[in-house]
Order: structure tokens, then C-alpha cells, then sequence
């Protein structure tokens, strides 16, 4: 925890930017990194319709590349990897969506109260990792395809977001300033 604060005092230290400031403003910009991709490929997805045909041809498997014990090439194992990956990032956007969809009333879901909500949640074993046996369809999948690609996305928001967050800090500090004055008027 020491190299941590270490770290980030030196970073602060090197930007020139006050410690609180730059971590609210690294927030900020990986919430904003995340929000306008999330939304940006659910319509791009929507509108090609290529949401459903992505997250079924993940979700089916190909009898022709099944695990074998005898092939153990470099290429067969990373692709094995790599689409399980994606499969259990789709069950978690599925998740997602289900959570999301019912607090809202988006993709196709109810609108639930807290109490309905929070007994759907309850019926649903969340430490089950089952591949959903449903066809997933239209917005549901969609949301499904975005989730993934903002979550593979994680390891370029986080470097933007290191990136833009001292001009985002001293921003918002320049900005916090002027209504310190206008106020005090």
C-alpha cells in the first residue's frame, strides 16, 4: 500500500497536479471511456444486426474445434482460450443486460420494482457459470456484444484515462476556482 501512495504522490508530483483532483478526474474519464463505447457499439451493433449472430456463433460449439487431447498446438489452445474467455464475458453481459434491463425497463426487459428485482437476482445463482441455453436475440444481444467489446476495451480506457487525467484535473481545478469566485462575490 506504501508503493501505491508512493506512486501515485510521484505522479502527482510529476504532473504538477494536486493528488484528489487527478484521482477524481481519472474516474470520471474512465466512466466517460466506458459509457460512450458502451453506447456507441450498441447502436453500431444494433443497426448492423450483427449483435445476435456475434454472441450465438461465441456461445455454439463448433464440434470441428472441440477440445482434443491430442492437438495441443499454440494456435489451437489460444483460440480454445479466447473463446472461452469470450463465452464467460457473455454470460456476464447477459447478466449485465438482465440487471440493467429490469432496473430501467431497457432491451425488451419489465421494468421491476426494488423488491422484484431483488428477488430475481436471489433466483439466479450468480457463482453458476452456465452458458445460456436461450437464443439470444435482438437489444438483449446487442447489449451482450457492447458489454464485451467495452470490457476487451478495459486495458486502452485505463491508459487514457492515466493519459488525459492531469488536463482533466487541472480542468476541473480551474473550473472548481471560478465558482469559488463567483460565489464569494
Amino acid at each position: 500500500m506504501d508503493r501505491t501512495r508512493a506512486a501515485l504522490r510521484g505522479f502527482a508530483q510529476r504532473t504538477g497536479t494536486p493528488l484528489a483532483p487527478l484521482l477524481v478526474s481519472f474516474a470520471v474519464i474512465h466512466e466517460i471511456t466506458a459509457v460512450i463505447p458502451l453506447i456507441g457499439v450498441f447502436y453500431a451493433a444494433r443497426s448492423a444486426g450483427v449483435g445476435e449472430s456475434i454472441c450465438n456463433t461465441i456461445l455454439r460449439e463448433d464440434p470441428s474445434t472441440a477440445s482434443s487431447p491430442t492437438d495441443t498446438s499454440y494456435i489451437h489452445r489460444t483460440s480454445q482460450y479466447l473463446r472461452h474467455t469470450a463465452a464467460a464475458w457473455i454470460v456476464e453481459g447477459d447478466r449485465w443486460t438482465a440487471s440493467v434491463g429490469t432496473h430501467y425497463g431497457l432491451f425488451g426487459y419489465p421494468k421491476l420494482s426494488k423488491e422484484d428485482r431483488h428477488k430475481h437476482k436471489v433466483d439466479a445463482d450468480p457463482t453458476q457459470d452456465v452458458i445460456p441455453t436461450r437464443h439470444m436475440a435482438g437489444d438483449v444481444a446487442n447489449a451482450v456484444v457492447a458489454y464485451v467489446i467495452v470490457k476487451a476495451l478495459l486495458p486502452a480506457r485505463i491508459a487514457l484515462s492515466v493519459y488525459l487525467s492531469p488536463a482533466g484535473a487541472r480542468a476541473g481545478l480551474r473550473v472548481w476556482g471560478f465558482v469559488k469566485r463567483a460565489f464569494k462575490r
